[in-house]
């Protein structure tokens, strides 16, 4: 069996969800999506993780089951292109505004 690193292990957890309590703060925001009012969000990764490995932290955004793996429309499901597009989302605006407000809560 293969040992595991746990230096590297905790590295890449900081790499993809960042500080303490910065995964539970994207989780309280409401829904990306214009009008959708379910909580609690799922953080999702865009750019993805895999297969390139270049998600990290500063680049989840804020989206309920439904809209991220559940629902007939989720992201990822219908891709992230027809999702953007059906929805009109700004994956930059939305990863900014996400930030700004934990440097203010912080």
């Amino acid at each position: 069996m293969k040992q595991v690193n746990k230096k590297r292990k905790l590295k890449v957890k900081a790499t993809v969800w960042g500080p303490p309590g910065y995964r539970e703060h994207v989780q309280a925001q409401p829904c990306a999506v214009q009008g959708c009012t379910n909580r609690p969000s799922e953080p999702h990764h865009e750019p993805h993780r895999y297969p390139q490995g270049r998600g990290t932290w500063r680049d989840l955004i804020p989206l309920c089951g439904d809209h991220h793996t559940k629902g007939g429309c989720a992201v990822h499901r219908i891709g992230v292109d027809s999702f953007r597009e059906m929805f009109g989302l700004d994956w930059d605006e939305i990863k900014t505004e996400v930030l700004a407000l934990w440097t203010k809560k912080s």
